[in-house]
């Protein structure tokens, strides 16, 4: 349910930032009906592949950016920029652990849940230590 919740937030900022809506003037769904119906299914399950990779731009800097953000969350990996074998092992067991097809590649809807993700666990850390 956890996924399902965060992939229709994720899927909500990323098709207000698409459609240059301001996703919090307009508020939140005032049903789960309305939500969920414009959901289009094909979207959250999609599967990422070495090219919808290449379509979030990731250089070297956003790569280590990712490890970082698997690393903060609990799948270690080397921050070294590279995504090699063992950075795809790590973002398989992430995709898995998320409910994603377990590909190693990320997708524009996964790539923001992982950023989305790691932010509310580093706020969730703050916040705790406070």
């Amino acid at each position: 349910m956890r996924v399902f919740i965060l992939a229709l937030s994720v899927l909500g900022i990323f098709l207000g930032v698409l459609l240059g809506a301001n996703a919090a003037a307009a508020g939140p769904s005032t049903t789960d009906r309305e939500l969920i119906a414009s959901i289009d299914p094909a979207i959250v399950a999609g599967e990422a592949t070495q090219e919808t990779e290449d379509q979030i731009g990731l250089n070297k800097g956003k790569r280590r950016d990712v490890q970082r953000r698997l690393t903060g969350l609990g799948f270690d990996t080397k921050v070294n920029g590279r995504f090699d074998v063992s950075t795809r092992a790590v973002i398989t067991r992430w995709q898995a652990a998320r409910g994603y097809p377990r590909t190693g590649f990320l997708n524009p809807l996964q790539h923001q849940a992982l950023l989305t993700e790691s932010a509310s666990a580093a706020h969730a850390s703050f916040s705790w230590q406070r």
